[in-house]
């Protein structure tokens, strides 16, 4: 499908999950394919789990990733997570995360569903929703 849109692809990383596969795809001009902030890569990922549940006669997980952006975004991301929440814990007050899609908003609250001394909430209509960690008093 990349070579169809006109991508040069270096190389194709699989890795099996317990979920399903993870594909990581290599490539010099990586910018146009991701998109600005990743816009893109939901659309290539629903393109290439069509492709497969075709090829494969059944429908599978598949995760997309092109030249590891999507593993990076998701460590900035539960790193500003947790920069947040210190902050919220030491000023007592909410604090109020950029806009971010349904997708990333989901690994914020993930990365710190398990700490006692914040929450987390959604607030907002997309496509300005973001994500509010807010101290829990003791």
């Amino acid at each position: 499908m990349f070579k169809i849109a006109g991508f040069y692809i270096d190389d194709v990383k699989l890795e099996e999950a317990a979920d399903g596969i993870r594909l990581n795809v290599l490539m010099p001009d990586a910018g146009f394919a991701i998109g600005e902030n990743g816009r893109l890569l939901p659309s290539w990922e629903t393109l290439v789990r069509a492709r497969a549940a075709r090829l494969l006669d059944r429908q599978m997980h598949v995760t997309l990733d092109i030249n590891n952006y999507k593993f990076q975004r998701e460590e900035g991301l539960r790193d500003l997570a947790k920069k947040a929440a210190r902050t919220a814990v030491l000023s007592k007050k909410s604090v109020e995360l950029p806009t971010m899609s349904s997708y990333e908003r989901r690994v914020v609250h993930m990365e710190l569903a398990l700490r006692p001394d914040v929450t987390t909430e959604s607030e907002g209509a997309d496509p300005e929703r973001k994500v509010v960690v807010k101290p829990i008093s003791f």
